[in-house]
């Protein structure tokens, strides 16, 4: 399957600039092993660095206020900490510095918690965590929260929005000591990579990582640099070399599927075989409630009726894409 990206790549339709790095992030931000490490190593405190890893679910992305205004955030997770306490992330990609972003978080803030109050009214409310993940080339200056930019007369900033969103910009840091083993440190590094062969450095440098974490993740890395990131940032891309880089997964993906059987005749991976069933399991439980919040029971049902045992990690994975770029359920079941 892996030999085929290069070619599935080429025949596919290039992504429209400038929504091109929006898509990409919204795919990657998808995946719940991403936003777990996204967590685990950037989170800004030791409490949400150690929530609950099994509590992690997709959230709607989607929000449409008592007037009608809709806004949409590219990834909305909920999870919980040790204490039991619920948080929810929202997440936002920004290839360039946005002036009003923390204006445009403050309101994402506003109707996330609006929505909550109508539809479970008299529930507390979960605590936000709003993150912007800056990708562009300078470095982020805006303001972080509306009262940073606020008049200070009369002592009013009392009564002024004072939220603040944790900035991640990629330009920081990739200049210091990314953690180790984390797919988010692997993102800072593609985006920082300052032309193709420093970008196919990298791939190169963690291609056994990811293909051990998951091989749709893999591809996913993969098409992204491959779709996003050399055509609109590094115009001296090596095509041959990304060729040959696809053959050479191939051959890593069977060592490690033989080193996975060798352990497995050695009775050291039972565990692993069934944590990797729990996984899937939920997995798939995880996918189902995304079908449920975008398209409705009735499409989650037939879902269920034409795939009842997938089990399939990538196929799962491409599932979840595939439940982002669909507008309705009928187009969903259709692309099945």
């Amino acid at each position: 399957m892996l030999a085929q990206t290069v070619q599935d790549v080429r025949m596919a339709e290039a992504p429209r600039i400038p929504h091109a790095s929006d898509r990409a992030f919204r795919r990657l931000f998808a995946h719940p092993e991403v936003v777990a490490d996204l967590l685990g190593g950037f989170a800004p405190s030791p409490a949400l660095r150690g929530f609950d890893r099994g509590s992690l679910r997709p959230l709607p992305d989607d929000r449409v206020d008592s007037g009608y205004h809709r806004r949409e955030s590219d990834a909305t997770w909920g999870f919980s900490l040790a204490s039991g306490a619920e948080v929810a992330l929202i997440f936002e990609a920004q290839s360039a510095e946005d002036r009003a972003m923390a204006g445009r978080m403050t309101v994402q803030i506003g109707m996330f918690c609006e929505n909550l109050q109508r539809t479970r009214p008299g529930e507390p409310l979960p605590a936000v965590l709003p993150v912007v993940f800056h990708t562009g080339s300078a470095p982020w200056r805006a303001e972080r929260s509306l009262a940073g930019s606020a008049s200070r007369e009369a002592g009013l900033l009392t009564y002024f929005a004072d939220s603040c969103y944790l900035l991640l910009d990629v330009g920081a840091l990739a200049a210091g000591a990314l953690p180790e083993g984390n797919l988010v440190s692997v993102v800072a590094r593609m985006e920082a990579a300052r032309g193709a062969s420093e970008l196919i450095g990298v791939l190169e440098s963690e291609r056994k990582f990811l293909l051990r974490r998951d091989p749709g993740l893999w591809r996913e890395y993969f098409v992204w640099a491959r779709e996003v990131l050399m055509p609109l940032k590094l115009p001296d891309a090596d095509w041959n070399r990304f060729e040959s880089l696809t053959e050479e997964m191939d051959m890593i993906a069977e060592r490690i599927l033989e080193e996975i059987e060798e352990h497995r005749e050695e009775g050291r991976v039972e565990g692993r075989v069934e944590e990797r069933a729990r996984g899937l399991a939920k997995q798939r439980g995880l996918l189902r409630g995304q079908i449920v919040r975008k398209f409705g029971e009735e499409t989650a049902q037939e879902w269920s009726k034409r795939l009842p045992a997938l089990d399939d990690g990538e196929r799962l994975m491409e599932l979840g894409g595939l439940i982002i770029d669909c507008e309705t359920g009928e187009e969903f079941l259709n692309r099945l």
